[in-house]
């Protein structure tokens, strides 16, 4: 049996790895299985999830983080066996351009994934993050075909945020932690549970802009978000 442990590179580069950790006693350089890397991958910060998928491979998923060369918010799944891309679930939200006032050419990047077993049967269903904007996404990946993975609200040309954070005033504020899930064990209705702010530029510490702490309800129904707001 192979044991793996799949890992990213942090603030030091824009690559995601995977190591066979079966022997640790004998660990060398012909442990590491793969490096996978592509211009929409940035400074990912968050935890990869290992799980099996709906296809039946080992998977894992990771955010595409920050400095990207696109400016998107990304997850990537990918086979932890081979390195091979399954399925790039990409927002389309975000650019380069960090001083447009158009807030759909603003810089972008996704925090950390969170993986949610829907039908309890072992495999991830669903992939939840939240991107620089305020965005929480949301995407479906229960099906045995990776070319029908796509985002729960929109489409996969035009996808739709679960619910957009923004202050009283109006003002997006930025998610780049990761989220908790959890169940009403009165209701069972799926509640996910997220907090804003972000500490990643020179003028972080200086920003004293509200930020919240989050629990929304998610009705687990595809379409048109139950929140909708702008992007």
């Amino acid at each position: 049996r192979v044991l793996f442990r799949s890992g990213v590179l942090g603030r030091g580069g824009n690559t995601v790895y995977a190591l066979d950790v079966s022997d640790p006693a004998n660990f060398g350089t012909g442990k590491v299985l793969w490096e996978y890397s592509d211009s929409d991958m940035g400074n990912s910060l968050g935890t990869p999830v290992i799980t099996r998928l709906n296809t039946g491979e080992p998977g894992v998923i990771i955010s595409n983080g920050y400095n990207s060369a696109s400016g998107h918010a990304v997850f990537y799944v990918l086979n932890i066996r081979t390195g091979a891309l399954v399925k790039k679930l990409d927002t389309q939200i975000g650019g380069t351009d960090d001083t447009n006032a158009n807030v759909n050419l603003h810089s972008n990047g996704m925090a950390t994934p969170k993986g949610w077993d829907a039908d309890r049967n072992g495999t991830v269903d669903l992939i939840y993050g939240g991107d620089m904007l305020g965005n929480v996404w949301e995407f479906d990946v229960s099906d045995s075909s990776a070319a029908n993975w796509a985002p729960v609200y929109g489409t996969a040309a035009a996808p739709q945020p679960l619910y957009t954070a923004k202050d009283a005033s109006g003002n997006r504020q930025p998610i780049t932690s990761g989220f908790a899930i959890g169940l009403d064990p009165a209701t069972f209705d799926r509640w996910v549970f997220f907090g804003t702010g972000r500490y990643l530029t020179a003028g972080d510490p200086a920003d004293t802009s509200l930020q919240t702490w989050y629990g929304i309800i998610d009705p687990g129904q595809t379409g048109t978000a139950p929140y909708p707001t702008p992007i």
